[in-house]
């Protein structure tokens, strides 16, 4: 893709749109790759630190010429939005995840959205990130209950719920959701793991990124959480998980002024 010449504005939206369609064929292959490496039982912590290093890379350059594509605009500017209030993000992703999860399944459990109707639960933040965080953990969540409930022989019919749950902290400087599910859990020689590109506890495992022709494909990849955990440590964030006696919690926590900065925080070096 040839920079051109003049580099007004407009010509540079238009090259940045060009080079974005021509990059997407790589970054699949890209990603398909680095789930077959990070599968691998030889592979060393180092390894995933370089994986997870070229991920974030071509994470904050996504971000950046997204940014600069979407321009100046009433509630902030490129894709970042003012006062992105959570409980609306976890509500415009529902209806996906249920549609998603019900083509895997043919079942979905209830997923309760409580709390965040506050402007506290709000930050300033890139919002197709937040979005895509939210529906990796309700489609991580749903998946574990569905499942668990099956291997138990269970009917559809008493699936119980996943909780989304929202919440301001520390006089409304923290934000934070958490995403409950009912599934297995995860033992404790295995929670270092989820983190890593290539890891599943998904019955239905998938070797290659998903495409365009993968929406309904709800997991199995290996990506949902590493690539959520990017996104949320972007701007000072982070995601934690647990084992709960139901199953497992994952807590997405961030300040509430979250990309205020807008300047992406670089990873830190291994040791």
């Amino acid at each position: 893709c040839e920079l051109p010449m003049v580099v007004d504005d407009a010509t540079h939206k238009v090259f940045l749109t060009k080079l974005a369609e021509l990059q997407k064929p790589a970054g699949q292959e890209l990603l398909s790759e680095i789930i077959r490496i990070g599968r691998a039982s030889s592979a060393s912590p180092q390894l995933h630190f370089v994986l997870e290093t070229i991920c974030r890379l071509r994470v904050y350059w996504q971000l950046l010429t997204a940014n600069h594509r979407a321009g100046v605009h009433r509630t902030g500017a490129g894709v970042f939005r003012d006062d992105i209030r959570l409980s609306s993000i976890a509500k415009n992703v529902l209806e996906g995840v249920v549609a998603q999860t019900n083509t895997t399944y043919s079942c979905c459990p209830d997923i309760n959205i409580s709390g965040g109707e506050d402007t506290t639960a709000c930050l300033t933040h890139a919002e197709p990130n937040l979005s895509y965080i939210f529906a990796e953990l309700m489609k991580n969540a749903s998946r574990a209950t569905v499942e668990e409930h099956h291997r138990k022989g269970l009917p559809n019919t008493t699936l119980p719920p996943v909780e989304v749950s929202i919440r301001s902290l520390e006089d409304g400087n923290i934000v934070e959701a958490e995403f409950s599910d009912c599934g297995a859990g995860i033992h404790k020689n295995e929670i270092d793991r989820v983190w890593q590109f290539g890891y599943t506890t998904s019955a239905k495992k998938h070797h290659k990124a998903a495409t365009k022709a993968d929406t309904a494909i709800v997991a199995g990849f290996g990506l949902g959480l590493p690539m959520s955990r990017m996104y949320a440590e972007q701007f000072g964030g982070s995601l934690t998980f647990g084992n709960t006696d139901k199953g497992c919690s994952v807590v997405f926590r961030h300040s509430r002024e979250g990309a205020e900065g807008l300047c992406p925080v670089y990873p830190p070096t291994f040791d």
